[in-house]
């Protein structure tokens, strides 16, 4: 693409950032603020959208938060891995992410230090046991449109879901229109949030896609974009925790998480399998859902054409093929599954932070590790 404007310039290094919360007698500064106390702080609308990083990876997450922020979407959390409160490196990162009002704290554990992308899992129970709505991706998506009408929507017409995913399919199923059932209305309060009226607008409008149907339900869940209901239900908590006990045993940790993840929802483990295995549950919309978890779990699918990896959003273009317009892309699906790929994927669709050396002379490192406090003007 061309140089940036001079809004687009302006956003990059900072434009009008929210106040910070930082204050030098509190928890958060001193890195001891409990999970809770981060989702209390932060949460808007009783809902937090959260992404892991580490210290090598700073510059996806600066993406992620960038995109998001110019949104205008908030109640942004970080939770970064191996790293110590009072280390340099996390007290410089921490500031610049506050000073644009996203929360930051560390995240440790054996098993976060053994596997990163594996011991995250363990981290978001606590978050999920606040009770607050949490809208979890990794940090190498890049988000398009506020998702949050979208998935509030998507909470009132289908009141069963313990949890929605995005998927590795590749295909649209039957491109069904998400509605207002005549059994669950939307709120009609005058003090309904912004969010909310837009979540009835969305579904009073038909414009956007339901759930694909239950046969996506066998295909691949990428756990990269998952959404969890407000309320800690019953079957949010236990997926996670089917989740968490599956990575702990047959050496799974070692291993990518969503592969046994997948596995252990919908039929099992080595040593046991589920009496009742991934099958249909029935809603308003029809069987649709994903009984999950020996029928403990309900589960749904996001449309692949609106949540997109790189080859449904970038290839074949799944959304341009349904007339609708995608939420989010997430940079998987390609020949290779390196730092570099990955960048150059999001940035060939606009959607990359670039440093403001790109549109001059710079070293691979300028292109691809700047660091998140340079990226965000901090």
């Amino acid at each position: 693409r061309g140089a940036p404007s001079a809004s687009s310039e302006r956003a990059t290094r900072g434009g009008e950032r929210p106040v910070s919360r930082e204050s030098e007698d509190d928890c958060e500064a001193r890195g001891t603020c409990t999970v809770a106390e981060m989702v209390r702080r932060y949460a808007e609308d009783e809902t937090v959208v959260v992404t892991f990083g580490n210290s090598r990876q700073q510059h996806f997450t600066a993406n992620w938060v960038y995109h998001l922020q110019r949104l205008n979407v908030g109640g942004l959390l970080v939770g970064m891995m191996n790293m110590a409160a009072a280390e340099t490196e996390f007290v410089k990162f921490a500031r610049v992410m506050r000073a644009r009002g996203v929360g930051c704290y560390v995240v440790n554990s054996p098993e976060v230090k053994m596997q990163p992308q594996g011991g995250r899992w363990f981290h978001v129970l606590p978050l999920l046991r606040t009770g607050a709505r949490v809208l979890l991706s990794d940090s190498d998506v890049a988000w398009l449109r506020d998702p949050r009408p979208y998935l509030r929507a998507l909470e009132i017409s289908h009141p069963k879901v313990d949890f929605a995913v995005s998927s590795d399919a590749q295909h649209m199923s039957d491109r069904r229109r998400l509605s207002l059932s005549t059994k669950t209305p939307a709120s009609e309060s005058a003090g309904a949030s912004t969010v909310e009226a837009a979540a009835t607008a969305l579904l009073r409008d038909r414009s956007e896609l339901d759930i694909e149907d239950f046969g996506h339900c066998h295909e691949s869940m990428n756990i990269g974009v998952m959404f969890f209901p407000r309320g800690a239900r019953r079957g949010t908590l236990e997926a996670l925790e089917q989740a968490t006990a599956h990575l702990s045993s047959e050496g799974n940790l070692r291993r990518v998480d969503q592969g046994p993840i997948n596995y252990r929802w919908k039929f099992g483990a080595k040593a046991f399998k589920w009496h009742k295995p991934l099958h249909r549950v029935q809603d308003d919309s029809g069987r649709r859902l994903c009984g999950l978890v020996n029928g403990s779990v309900v589960g749904a699918v996001l449309p692949s054409a609106q949540f997109c990896n790189t080859l449904t959003h970038s290839v074949l273009r799944l959304w341009k093929a349904a007339g609708v317009q995608p939420y989010a892309l997430h940079a998987v699906y390609m020949r290779r599954q390196e730092e570099d790929w990955k960048v150059m994927r999001l940035r060939e669709q606009q959607v990359w932070l670039d440093a403001h050396a790109w549109y001059g002379n710079l070293t691979l490192r300028d292109r691809v590790g700047d660091r998140a406090g340079d990226r965000l003007g901090g």
